[in-house]
């Protein structure tokens, strides 16, 4: 089985956020870790955490723009 991506797991985590939230749906499954309806504040904080730690790496492997007017 392969690794998910932290994109991965950010993707599968609001799913579950939004299945739990907009369905009713009782409880879901998500890289092993399970959460109810009961949960929706740790899930949300899940979802926080995959996003700033996938801006982290963003901004490390991105250059910074730079305008030259004169050209």
């Amino acid at each position: 089985m392969a690794v998910p991506s932290d994109q991965n797991i950010l993707d599968a985590l609001r799913t579950a956020y939004f299945e739990i939230a907009t369905n009713g749906a009782a409880s879901y499954s998500v890289n092993g870790r399970s959460f109810t309806a009961l949960d929706l504040d740790k899930l949300q904080n899940a979802i926080q955490l995959y996003e700033s730690k996938i801006a982290r790496g963003t901004r490390r492997m991105m250059a910074p723009i730079s305008f030259n007017p004169t050209r």
